[in-house]
């Protein structure tokens, strides 16, 4: 089960992430797209926080 500080850590990295999108590479952008994807579903529990 992810905790308050795991979704934290994800929140903060996607941030760092979508905050590049503009310089990256479109396959960087594919490969980020889906991990947000699989971390939104993995953390599902947080919904409502993210």
């Amino acid at each position: 089960m992810a905790s308050k500080t795991d979704l934290f850590f994800v929140e903060n990295l996607i941030s760092a992430i979508t905050s590049s999108a503009r310089s990256c590479p479109s396959v960087m952008k594919r490969m980020f797209h889906l991990l947000r994807t699989l971390s939104v579903k993995q953390f599902s529990e947080f919904k409502d926080e993210v």
